[in-house]
């Protein structure tokens, strides 16, 4: 995402979120977590969903995200 680092850290609705594999920070009830939309990737089935990052293969069914913010640049340290 190119935009103020300001810009980059406001919630947006999750209309509006990439979904074309980017990770992103989501707002889900009552937490933040990192998501990614994923296309037909739940077995037997050709459903979309936000998928939870940490494991690639959890669906977002039962707090599905209302916002979301580009995730924020790694530290100068850990960046390749």
């Amino acid at each position: 995402y190119n935009g103020t680092p300001l810009e980059q850290m406001t919630w947006r609705t999750i209309e509006t979120a990439p979904k074309d594999g980017t990770e992103i920070l989501a707002w889900c009830h009552d937490r933040a977590v990192v998501t990614f939309w994923g296309e037909d990737m739940l077995k037997d089935d050709d459903t979309s969903a936000w998928i939870l990052s940490y494991d690639g293969a959890d669906p977002l069914w039962h707090n599905q995200p209302t916002h979301w913010m580009p995730l924020p640049e790694a530290p100068n340290a850990l960046k390749g």
